[in-house]
């Protein structure tokens, strides 16, 4: 089954910052006695749900839900996506029928000429073109500022960078986004997801087994930097429902449905 997330990728000014990182630090494989994995230039990203596997027929679904929060997708991912989000159209509630009672009309029937009066939104929908913005009117901005090891240096298996305050706008998109999707959780998964948001993106992964070596030390400290590395900014303009395609030789993103927020 298809693993999906919601995230968004950090921006071209962002990935060349970090995608020089591993370079400056091919010490670090001794330092930690650990053989670190670098994550690729083409995958700095946030989480902001993580979705997990979902079946292919449960797809739709899931993008109509994010389309009754942010508005019609602006992207889809070829044919399939665009079959998919018809499909969600149809499972849409339909207007009844005219019903017809003998030996008269029992509602006035519209002929081939006619057009239904507009209809007003629905109160629940009615912010379902959601623009949010940073709090001086422009894109939601994150600022990425210090290097963290989770979950502990003593016990590492990511080397993350994060801000070091997260704008109420960004947390209101997050709980946005979660309850859109609540749903579609596992309920092994939701204490989780539904958690406080830490907004980070992944630059390291160490091996699984690596608090468990002998002589293995991590320390953040030891992560070379320059002056011109922080801080990183990171402008939200979008969000992607995204498929992470593992296994036959494959290991990369695929956006299914993009959602523009400004």
């Amino acid at each position: 089954m298809p693993r999906l997330f919601v995230g968004t990728f950090l921006s071209n000014e962002g990935v060349e910052k970090l995608a020089n990182l591993s370079q400056a630090n091919e010490h670090l494989q001794t330092a930690w006695n650990a053989k670190v994995r670098w994550v690729d230039r083409s995958k700095f990203h946030i989480t902001w749900v993580f979705l997990g596997e979902i079946e292919s027929k449960t797809i739709p679904d899931v993008i109509g839900e994010l389309k009754l929060a942010f508005g019609e997708p602006t992207q889809l991912a070829g044919l399939e996506a665009n079959v998919q989000l018809a499909e969600a159209r149809l499972a849409e509630p339909q207007l009844a029928e005219p019903r017809i009672a003998k030996p008269q009309l029992t509602e006035p029937q519209l002929t081939e000429t006619q057009h239904p009066e507009p209809q007003l939104p629905d109160p629940q929908l009615a912010d379902a073109l959601f623009q949010p913005t940073g709090s001086a009117g422009g894109p939601l901005t994150l600022m990425y500022e210090k290097f963290e090891v989770w979950p502990s240096e003593r016990k590492a298996r990511l080397a993350v960078v994060t801000p070091s305050t997260v704008p109420d706008e960004v947390l209101q998109l997050d709980k946005r986004i979660k309850n859109a999707l609540a749903k579609f959780l596992q309920s092994d998964q939701s204490q989780h997801e539904l958690k406080d948001f830490k907004p980070h993106i992944t630059v390291l992964r160490f091996p699984r087994d690596h608090h468990h070596k002998p002589n293995s030390k991590t320390k953040v400290s030891d992560i070379a930097t320059t002056d011109a590395l922080f801080p990183i900014r990171h402008e939200i303009h979008e969000i992607a429902l995204i498929e992470s395609e593992l296994g036959n030789h494959v290991d990369g993103y695929r956006k299914l449905a993009t959602f523009q927020l400004c």
